[in-house]
């Protein structure tokens, strides 16, 4: 099933709801993400059908009363989640799945779960149609219990700006700048003394 989204500034973009998939939801017409529900637990062994798609843990076959509960343990190997949508994202836009507001710190089973989700600085970049998936991390104290439809990420695009890259020697600009800043970590604002040694 195709479905075709439109934002506030005219953005359109196409969720493909794959078999056994639920369909992407917002809280409100104004809200930037799109809850995703979780299809089936990807085998991190397995490999990619004729569709693009990992293969799943899960028979989809298998009644959704019947479907295992997959129980991720603190401190244990992450595990990727298949979420159930592919999305056509147009050109000079990017998708990112990220955590829901709900779903860095709440309770299951009276018991308080930190989740963080491993892959939500990776873009899904425009041409990418495949499933769209979580690599989900206990950070907490107790285990997690991942379900057939459990929510717990969002997908959020954003506009990307695509340039032309030059390699060069030397980077064109002011010498004084480029020094104040140049050695030191991402991000410095040049307010510390740079190391002494060159790197």
């Amino acid at each position: 099933m195709m479905n075709t989204t439109e934002g506030h500034a005219g953005l359109r973009f196409q969720f493909k709801v794959l078999d056994g998939g639920e369909e992407p939801k917002r809280g409100k017409p104004s809200d930037v993400g799109w809850d995703l529900f979780a299809r089936a637990i990807v085998d991190p062994l397995g490999g990619f059908g004729d569709d693009g798609r990992r293969c799943t843990v899960v028979d989809l076959s298998t009644p959704l009363d019947k479907r295992p509960t997959y129980i991720l343990h603190p401190d244990s190997k992450s595990v990727a989640v298949g979420l159930g949508v592919a999305v056509s994202i147009p050109a000079g836009y990017a998708g990112f799945v990220k955590p829901r507001g709900g779903a860095v710190r709440f309770r299951q089973d009276g018991k308080i779960i930190r989740l963080v989700i491993a892959n939500e600085g990776v873009p899904i970049d425009p041409g990418f149609t495949g499933e769209i998936w979580a690599e989900v991390v206990n950070v907490g104290e107790n285990p997690f219990r991942i379900k057939y439809g459990s929510r717990f990420c969002q997908l959020v695009v954003v506009s990307a700006l695509v340039g032309e890259a030059e390699i060069v020697s030397e980077f064109s600009g002011s010498k004084q700048f480029l020094n104040l800043r140049g050695r030191m970590a991402n991000g410095s604002s040049g307010a510390i003394d740079p190391p002494s040694s060159p790197l």
